[in-house]
């Protein structure tokens, strides 16, 4: 009875509304990937930061965190394949963990620091010339 008294336009609003609702709903979603680099280039230039509010996939792809610059991952970062390099100064934290498999490669240059709040997982390489940190700082 209730919806028969709403107007077409009321009703219609009102599934606009519930229509909105369901597709912000996912994106709030904790732990959803929310970058997948298919192979190419990702460059963060210098004193930039790039924040993700998820997770971070990266595939046949490299990632290049400038002098200065932060990556920072609300989440897990897995490097199926390709390379993510932190060249001198740079920052990068995770709050998840970080995974590096058997074709991946992670860099971490003299000067800089990376932060993993939870476990780093290698079965490929992880070079460090600078600082890293495993667990909550």
């Amino acid at each position: 009875m209730y919806s028969e008294s709403l107007s077409p336009l009321k009703r219609a609003l009102r599934y606009l509304r519930l229509g909105l609702l369901c597709l912000v709903l996912p994106a709030a979603v904790p732990g959803q990937t929310i970058i997948v680099n298919n192979g190419a280039l990702i460059g963060i230039g210098e004193g930039a930061i790039l924040g993700v509010s998820g997770d971070m996939l990266s595939r046949t792809s490299d990632v290049t965190v400038s002098t200065s610059s932060t990556l920072h991952v609300d989440g897990n970062v897995t490097v199926e394949s390709g390379t993510i390099s932190a060249v001198n100064t740079a920052a990068v934290q995770v709050t998840g963990n970080l995974t590096i498999t058997s074709s991946a490669t992670v860099l971490r240059s003299a000067g800089g620091s990376m932060t993993v709040e939870q476990n780093i997982i290698n079965s490929g390489y992880l070079d460090n010339g600078g600082t890293i940190y495993i667990g909550i700082p």
